[in-house]
């Protein structure tokens, strides 16, 4: 997160390294700058996610993070080259490329930038066991402020994530 959040501090001139970083560094590096492209909606990295679409089931955190990105540069048409992807062996891909094949939304790059460079990175890591979760809230992809605070005295819900489990 404090990685992300200095990306987006960093703005569009950290495009040609993340560019770079995709197309020659190691497994993690690269998922990290596919991650940080969906921020900047740059044309220009464009045939460096399609190229790293090409990577092996062992890097899906690449590609799914290449889709994600691409997903982001407007509607992917569904031409054979992302049709593929709906078949794909790795099932995390197969659901990335199918939704982002779907999605018909626009997400703000700006917006999604603007928001990570202001985040407070003070706030990591305040969660306690045994106490109530800090209140915050997010702005969803539709641009409306969702507030943890209101569900208090609503149905619990735990949500779990784990990485790469759709």
């Amino acid at each position: 997160m404090r990685s992300l959040v200095e990306v987006a501090r960093l703005g569009p001139n950290a495009v040609p390294a993340l560019i770079e970083a995709l197309q020659t560094g190691s497994p993690g590096v690269r998922e990290f700058a596919a991650q940080g492209l969906a921020m900047f909606n740059d044309p220009a990295a464009r045939p460096a996610l399609d190229q790293a679409l090409a990577d092996t089931d062992e890097l899906a955190p690449v590609r799914i993070y290449a889709l994600k990105a691409l997903r982001m540069l407007g509607e992917l048409e569904p031409v054979e080259k992302y049709k593929d992807y709906v078949f794909d062996a790795e099932r995390g891909v197969r659901g990335t490329m199918s939704g982002a094949l779907e999605w018909k939304g626009q997400v703000s790059a700006e917006t999604v930038r603007k928001e990570l460079a202001e985040y407070d990175l003070t706030k990591l890591n305040s969660a306690r066991i045994g106490h109530l979760a800090p209140d915050f809230e997010l702005t969803s992809f539709s641009g409306e402020t969702v507030c943890l605070s209101d569900f208090l005295g609503k149905q619990n819900v735990v949500l779990r994530y784990f990485k790469l489990d759709y």
